[in-house]
């Protein structure tokens, strides 16, 4: 499989610039999986569950993923599992990415007890006409230079197969950068930000989503 991480899916500069009203109820909700169902196995009849598999709990997809961050480290998944987290997806060539980013970092020590905050980076790698996903090494330079230079803490992390998938093919597809994806303490995508935001505006977006998700049950354990 071959992923062209294109300009073409990117939105005009411009619409970036709209600023989404962040007192707005989240909205999304979708299940994300390490697998993504098929159109021929939706078809394809299965045994019922039986009672033991329907009351088993839904495995938290983004607790299992195994991946590394732009200094090359080993990333803890487990922090996924039952807390939310917001995952900021950009760019190096983003200047909006850049621009919020000083006040993401604020951010993320602010809420650190509420919501975990990492970086998603998926310029930093590419997949071969083979399959394989392979680091691109100027790109994970580029990015650990605004790291360096902008003084930034919180982690990013270089997706994997998986994640690229659900970032270009699935329902879940990035429209433009950033987007941030704000994911409940049980794995499930409760609401997508397309846009860049101040720090007043990140502020009263994530207390929305926080309430929202406390709502549903999923907010961080006490």
């Amino acid at each position: 499989m071959s992923l062209l991480l294109a300009l073409c899916l990117m939105l005009p500069v411009a619409a970036l610039a709209e600023k989404a009203d962040p007192t707005n109820t989240p909205e999304v909700t979708a299940e994300v999986t390490a697998e993504p169902t098929t159109e021929a196995e939706t078809e394809t009849e299965t045994e019922p569950e039986t009672e033991s598999e329907a009351d088993a709990p839904a495995v938290n997809y983004f607790a299992t993923l195994k991946l590394k961050d732009l200094y090359g480290n080993d990333f803890d998944a487990s922090v996924f599992d039952g807390k939310p987290a917001m995952l900021n997806i950009w760019t190096d060539w983003c200047g909006y990415c850049l621009e919020e980013m000083p006040a993401l970092n604020r951010l993320a020590e602010t809420y650190k007890d509420k919501i975990t905050l990492v970086g998603l980076y998926p310029e930093g790698v590419t997949v071969t006409q083979e399959g394989a996903v392979e680091l691109v090494q100027d790109k994970i330079d580029a990015g650990l230079a605004i790291y360096e230079d902008l003084g930034i803490t919180y982690p990013t992390l270089v997706p994997d197969q998986t994640l690229l998938y659900h970032m270009y093919y699935s329902d879940l597809r990035v429209g433009g950068y950033p987007t941030t994806w704000f994911v409940g303490g049980d794995g499930m995508i409760y609401h997508i930000e397309g846009t860049a935001h101040s720090e007043e505006d990140w502020i009263t977006l994530i207390d929305a989503v926080l309430d929202y998700m406390e709502e549903q049950g999923v907010a961080a354990v006490p």
